[in-house]
């Protein structure tokens, strides 16, 4: 017979921890959304850590730890890659995010025009339910645009109930409803326009964000790249720009602040062009 390999007498508390590390598999979901790479990494390791502490207790031989150490290093060291800098040309987010603390529920479109008050409640919700849909994100492509009819952006209300999109969902999302529980924080569109990329066939350059305005401060959310994240303030859109570019890592030829996604989106190049 071979020989046996050291973890094998193992399996029995294996799986016991394995069935238990499962049952928490919502724990790499619900990091608050923190600035900070380095206290995201910490979190996110010492979560790792807590799950392995259990598993290395089992053990007793330095063989068997050696065994596990290298995919614990491994698994520390993926949390270490959190944005920031994007990681590819997707608008889909680099990291989930998922708030712990519980937001504002509502249980219906309705019911949440009349419990929300701020973009944060709005922020809230986006981080806790919205999904990025990389299909959809194909469909709206500017290839499929131009081989097929436009396909209608989700209404606030569809989105709520179904909340699965793109960029340009969720910031109609957004917009949308700060404007109908507080105007005064002007509510706008950002579109951005980054050097085309190519993706499965299809061409993507076109990406949209909400903005609101605090005390004269522009403020930026609702992005599909990063849910549940307000960034601000800022003194303009173009210090936003600069700092958005190296956090995409992509070139922006284009931006434009609109105040409804259905403008004509080729005719932004021109106005705003670096």
């Amino acid at each position: 017979m071979g020989e046996v390999h050291p973890l094998t007498r193992f399996e029995p508390q294996f799986r016991r921890i394995w069935r238990k590390w499962k049952r928490k598999s919502t724990t790499f979901h619900s990091l608050r959304p923190i600035h900070s790479q380095t206290s995201i990494a910490i979190n996110c390791g010492v979560q790792i850590a807590d799950n392995f502490n259990e598993l290395l207790g089992v053990f007793e031989e330095k063989s068997v730890r050696r065994i596990l150490f290298v995919p614990l290093l491994a698994g520390i060291a993926a949390c270490t890659t959190l944005p920031g800098v994007a990681d590819s040309a997707f608008d889909s987010p680099a990291f989930q995010w998922r708030p712990t603390a519980s937001f504002r529920y509502a249980a219906s479109y309705a019911d949440a025009l009349q419990i929300w008050k701020t973009p944060e409640d709005i922020n809230d919700w986006i981080g806790a339910r919205f999904e990025y849909n990389a299909s959809r994100a194909m469909l709206l492509s500017e290839t499929q645009r131009n081989n097929s009819a436009q396909l209608p952006i989700f209404q606030p209300q569809d989105l709520f109930v179904v909340p699965s999109g793109v960029c340009v969902d969720l910031s109609r999302f957004a917009v949308e409803t700060l404007r109908l529980i507080d105007p005064s924080t002007k509510p706008n569109y950002l579109m951005i326009e980054f050097a085309p990329a190519t993706i499965a066939g299809n061409t993507l350059r076109l990406h949209w964000l909400a903005s609101f305005k605090r005390e004269g401060k522009y403020y930026f959310f609702a992005d599909s790249k990063r849910p549940g994240q307000i960034v601000g303030p800022y003194e303009s859109v173009r210090e936003f720009i600069d700092e958005y570019t190296k956090y995409r890592g992509r070139e922006i030829i284009a931006f434009l602040e609109l105040d409804s996604h259905q403008r004509k989106q080729r005719t932004v190049a021109a106005k705003q062009s670096r």
